[in-house]
C-alpha cells in the first residue's frame, strides 16, 4: 500500500497525500472521500497493518489461546512459547512487511492513537498470550512485573532483526534474510527461550 510505505519511510506531518495518491495510481479527491482526510488514512494504515498481522498470526494464536484451559507440562508449554516467537519473528522478517515495521516502530517512537489501534489489536493479544505461557511455566501469575518483562525481553529480540536489519545483514555478512538464514535465527531465538524458561524454572516457587 502506496500510503504504508510513505508514512513508514517520511512520517505522517512528511508525507505528501498528493505523492500518496500518485503511487497509488488514484485521484487525490479519493483520499477525503473515502478516508475524510490524511489523518483518516494514516489511522486506515494502522488498522490494515493490525488486520495483516492478526491474519498471518491469527492461526497460531488461536491454536494457543484454545490450548490454555487443558492442562499442560511444562515441555509443552515452552514449545508453545517457541512456536508463537518464531511466528513472531518470520512474520517480522518478510520483506513484505518491512513497510509495516517502519511504521510500527515510528509509532513506538512517538505514539498516536493510530499505536494504540496496533497495541489494542495484535500486541496486546500477542503479549496476553506470551504472559499466559510464561506464567503457566514458570507457576506464576501472568501479571506480575517479572513475567511481563520477560515477555518484553523475547519480543524484542525477534524485533531486532527487524528495527537493526541492516546491522544484522553487516554483522552476519548476509545479503538478505533468507529462508536459510531465517533457520539460523530460528535455532539461536529457540536457544534464547530455552535459556530464559530455564531461568525463570529456577525461580519457580
Amino acid at each position: 500500500m502506496a500510503a504504508t510505505e510513505a508514512f513508514g519511510r517520511l512520517g505522517f506531518e512528511a508525507a505528501s497525500t498528493r505523492a500518496i495518491a500518485e503511487a497509488a495510481g488514484a485521484n487525490l479527491a479519493a483520499i477525503p472521500y473515502h478516508f475524510g482526510g490524511k489523518e483518516g488514512l494514516y489511522l486506515a494504515v494502522a488498522d490494515a497493518i493490525a488486520a495483516g498481522m492478526l491474519e498471518r498470526m491469527g492461526p497460531v494464536l488461536g491454536a494457543i489461546e484454545a490450548g490454555f484451559n487443558a492442562a499442560q507440562d511444562r515441555a509443552t508449554t515452552l514449545a508453545m512459547v517457541q512456536t508463537l516467537v518464531e511466528g513472531l519473528a518470520f512474520t517480522m522478517m518478510r520483506p513484505e512487511t518491512a513497510a509495516w515495521a517502519r511504521f510500527i516502530l515510528r509509532e513506538q517512537a512517538e505514539p498516536t492513537e493510530a499505536f494504540t489501534r496496533l497495541y489494542e489489536g495484535p500486541m496486546k493479544r500477542m503479549l496476553t498470550a506470551l504472559c499466559g505461557l510464561l506464567g503457566r511455566f514458570a507457576g506464576r501469575d501472568p501479571a506480575k512485573s517479572e513475567i511481563k518483562l520477560t515477555a518484553m525481553t523475547l519480543l524484542g529480540q525477534v524485533i531486532a532483526f527487524r528495527a537493526a536489519h541492516a546491522a544484522v545483514l553487516a554483522t552476519m555478512g548476509w545479503t538478505e534474510i533468507g529462508p536459510g538464514e531465517m533457520q539460523e535465527v530460528r535455532a539461536v531465538l529457540q536457544a534464547n527461550v530455552a535459556a530464559i524458561a530455564q531461568a525463570l524454572e529456577r525461580k519457580a516457587p
